[in-house]
């Protein structure tokens, strides 16, 4: 599936601009919400072909925020409608299920981000692993007791799991809301307005 939503971003990008205003959109990451999938000042190829009805569990989206439609985010599907979320201090449980995740690194510095430690875990969600962030002997991120998401929802949270404003604070976010799936980071700077061209091509997993 990520293969696929690379190749149509590339796909998307050759075609006449009419076109490929309505199919992809380019997208700033303006915080480390989303670190290390993504990271401040990443520009991203986002997918507009029904992604609403493409997006699934693991997919990296952009989306309109419940709490105020005018902002737009960028995090990570965990859950859709009808499954249960809950967080503790043994991780994230989907159904009642643990995810299974396994710490990959004792310490990793954000750029830009006071050079604060955190660990570095990869988390296992069905077929998608992906790289999450704690803090080092921090409480448990935002902990949920039980939540149900809608049908015709889905639950996001960010990578950056003690640093990040997501379905946690808001709640689950509407599929009508979702406007792409991430696809590829197509350019890379920082804050000193230095490139990181290891970046470029990257695809959004």
């Amino acid at each position: 599936m990520r293969v696929k939503i690379a190749t149509d971003a590339a796909l998307a990008a050759t075609t006449p601009l009419a076109v490929r205003r309505n199919v992809l959109e380019s997208f700033k990451v303006p915080s480390g919400s989303m670190s290390p999938t993504v990271m401040p000042g990443d520009h991203l190829f986002v997918l507009k072909d029904k992604p609403g009805e493409r997006a699934g569990r693991g997919d990296v989206i952009m989306f309109r925020s419940p709490a105020d439609p005018r902002q737009r985010f960028i995090k990570r599907i965990v859950a859709t409608g009808g499954d249960r979320v809950q967080i503790d201090a043994r991780g994230l449980r989907i159904n009642g299920r643990e995810v299974t995740s396994e710490l990959v690194g004792a310490e990793h510095v954000i750029p830009g981000d006071a050079g604060s430690p955190y660990e570095l875990w990869q988390e296992t969600l069905g077929e998608r692993r992906y790289p999450v962030l704690r803090t080092p002997g921090g409480p448990a991120p935002s902990a949920l007791a039980d939540v149900k998401v809608p049908h015709g929802s889905v639950y996001v949270l960010g990578d950056n799991r003690d640093s990040s404003y997501d379905s946690r604070h808001f709640g689950p976010v509407p599929v009508e809301a979702i406007e792409g799936i991430a696809a590829v980071i197509y350019f890379s700077i920082d804050t000193n307005g230095l490139s990181h061209w290891d970046r470029i091509g990257l695809p959004v997993r």
